[in-house]
């Protein structure tokens, strides 16, 4: 008798068993899988490189634009050692059509250079980029949201102020794609509005990862006035 047939008659001797035997080996793959997978989703990387290399300064304890920042701030972060460029965003927090939810979406306010410079992983072409630093009423929106309104280069954006007594008409100059969608628009004609919007958070572009403090991904804004060898 053959190795084969003798595996063949063993199997069929006691069908419960080897059916038994059959899912508890099914049961015991699957989980294994199941266990891969979330292994693998903590070490899944969506944003690249790139934001591995990005800072954010915000005030501390504050993750959204809610509390202002000084605007000296921005030399003190260019002066870290390894800190490559640095740029501003304000929030303008205006009223596209109505105020439904459906029609929310963020509108920042920052320089064109150096906001691209921050972000390199934001891809958008050459022409659209040069574009939205000759005109100071331009404006970029993610290629999402753009869908989402069917707008095109060169259409008129108003967005009606609600937070503050300023209304804006914006020309869309050019279209950019994220690691993850943003779902915003972004202009320098609200960065020229410190006076109205909030300074929320300073972003900066680093040639190395490096640690300040035991902050490998936030710089606090009292980490920048404490630790003068950073700072100044």
């Amino acid at each position: 008798m053959t190795i084969p047939l003798l595996v063949i008659k063993s199997a069929f001797r006691n069908r419960r068993r080897s059916l038994l035997t059959i899912i508890s080996l099914s049961f015991s793959m699957m989980l294994l899988l199941l266990l891969m997978v979330i292994w693998r989703s903590f070490y899944l990387d969506t944003l690249g490189s790139a934001s591995a290399l990005r800072l954010v300064t915000r005030p501390r304890g504050e993750s959204y634009f809610m509390f202002t920042l000084p605007s000296y701030y921005e030399q003190k972060i260019r002066l870290i050692p390894g800190v490559v460029s640095v740029t501003r965003c304000n929030l303008f927090g205006g009223v596209y059509h109505n105020e439904r939810s459906e029609n929310a979406f963020a509108q920042i306010g920052a320089d064109p250079k150096s906001f691209l410079d921050v972000h390199p992983d934001y891809k958008i072409a050459a022409e659209q980029a040069v574009s939205w630093e000759s005109d100071p009423a331009g404006a970029i929106t993610d290629r999402g949201l753009a869908e989402k309104y069917s707008w095109k280069i060169g259409d008129r954006l108003l967005l009606k102020g609600s937070t503050t007594p300023v209304n804006l008409e914006l020309t869309i100059r050019g279209m950019y794609d994220a690691p993850v969608p943003t779902q915003s628009v972004i202009s320098e004609c609200c960065r020229s509005l410190e006076g109205c919007c909030r300074i929320g958070r300073f972003y900066a572009q680093c040639n190395r990862l490096f640690t300040v403090q035991g902050f490998s991904c936030c710089v606090y804004p009292e980490q920048l006035q404490s630790h003068s060898g950073y700072a100044e």
